[in-house]
């Protein structure tokens, strides 16, 4: 604790390296350490400020950019302005600056101690459900990073595997009416269809799939959501990509388990090709066995050694009997 206070980067460098370690167990708890918790958010709320400064100069730039002599704008101009900010320009043809990068590992490695111990232990989620920056964190994360960034990528999956973790304790979200800035699934929709990431697309499909399964999210769930045509376009990667499309299916049956969202499937007009994928599926996912079957009746054996055979004879009053009946009935009874 002393050395994430310290602010020497190579003091919270061992820090947080030896919390690396000792996370990945079931047995570590964040609160063991007081104040230890809000310590790790110090720096993914840095790396999160960041992103607002660098989109707030990007903008500024575009608008500077985007006027000639006297104020007007000129045309040429605004083609050439990119979405980057002058720093992010400046960063491309020269070496990052060491500090910056020193903080964005400390960021990437707080957020993944973060993530860690929440999928270790069910005490460390309710550490962080009762710690109030952790839903201002990653709503900011969500709503102000960009999400087809590479650079983004890795932060972005543990913000949403710690929502995700959250979640699980039964996690209601804010009305649909509520501020956009206070909604964190238009941003994870948003996520879906943006980025073609693999590891964002499966992070955002077990998370919504985990929110929309509680009756009291069902508000949520609309016909026309990105994310429904996003599952419906990996589903016929079954034959390459099982775990995508494993979150694709579960995103699609918490989406159909909703009675109005399964009528307006109906008119979707890819529900029969989606059916025919399905029935692919179940074809390609059933186990075969190996039956034998003897289409041949059992074959006779002989007997070794034949049995003995005995003559029958007739003794007096047996022939007596039979001498004095009748013709056919004698040869009958004989």
């Amino acid at each position: 604790m002393l050395a994430l206070r310290s602010g020497l980067p190579e003091e919270v460098s061992w820090a947080l390296d030896r919390l690396l370690r000792l996370c990945s167990n079931e047995k570590f708890l964040l609160s063991a350490i007081p104040g230890l918790t809000d310590a790790l958010f110090a720096w993914p709320e840095w790396y999160v400020e960041r992103a607002v400064l660098d989109k707030i100069s990007s903008l500024e730039n575009t608008r500077v950019g985007a006027r000639g002599r006297g104020g007007h704008i000129v045309p040429s101009r605004i083609e050439g302005v990119t979405k980057k900010s002058k720093k992010s320009q400046m960063q491309a043809l020269f070496a990052d600056d060491p500090g910056e990068g020193i903080k964005r590992r400390h960021a990437l490695e707080a957020i993944t101690i973060l993530r860690t111990a929440t999928a270790y232990n069910d005490t460390n989620v309710q550490e962080l459900l009762d710690n109030a920056r952790s839903r201002t964190l990653i709503l900011s994360a969500l709503h102000q990073l960009e999400l087809d960034s590479d650079e983004n990528e890795e932060f972005l999956v543990n913000v949403l595997e710690i929502f995700h973790d959250l979640s699980s304790a039964g996690l209601t979200l804010p009305p649909t009416n509520a501020p956009i800035t206070a909604n964190p699934t238009p941003a994870v929709l948003a996520i879906l269809r943006e980025t073609s990431n693999r590891s964002l697309i499966i992070a955002s499909f077990q998370l919504l799939a985990l929110l929309f399964s509680y009756p009291a999210n069902v508000d949520h769930i609309t016909p026309d959501s990105p994310g429904l045509e996003a599952a419906l376009r990996y589903l016929p990667l079954f034959a390459m990509d099982k775990e995508l499309v494993d979150a694709a299916m579960n995103f699609l049956y918490a989406n159909l388990a909703c009675a109005p969202m399964a009528r307006a499937f109906l008119l979707h007009p890819k529900m029969p090709s989606t059916l025919r994928v399905l029935v692919l599926l179940l074809l390609k996912e059933q186990v075969e066995e190996v039956v034998m079957v003897d289409l041949c009746p059992p074959p006779a054996v002989a007997l070794a050694v034949p049995p003995d055979t005995v003559d029958l004879v007739l003794g007096p009053e047996e022939l007596e009997t039979l001498g004095a009946i009748e013709e056919p009935k004698r040869c009958y009874e004989w």
